[in-house]
């Protein structure tokens, strides 16, 4: 058996008129994840999908995550000449 696939426009139809993430998967015959994927690409690009039940709330500094990565990475690279 094979799904039907689902247009954009039905999926922030579907999204828009639940209150959680289990209904969008309901309503869409989606695996959650797919649902997550799909909401996270199209708030990407600019669709301002409601925020449901479920949702992460969390945020994450990018700009943050950034700069400790340059910082662990120049503190593992001063630890190699160090032992070299």
């Amino acid at each position: 058996m094979t799904r039907e696939r689902l247009s954009k426009a039905e999926f922030v139809v579907a999204w828009q008129r639940s209150e959680s993430l289990d209904d969008v998967v309901s309503k869409t015959k989606l695996k959650l994840i797919t649902v997550k994927k799909y909401a996270y690409r199209m708030r990407r690009q600019g669709v301002p999908l409601k925020a449901l039940e479920g949702e992460s709330k969390r945020t994450l500094d990018f700009a943050y995550l950034a700069k400790l990565a340059r910082e662990v990475e120049a503190s593992t690279v001063g630890d190699e000449e160090q032992t070299s």
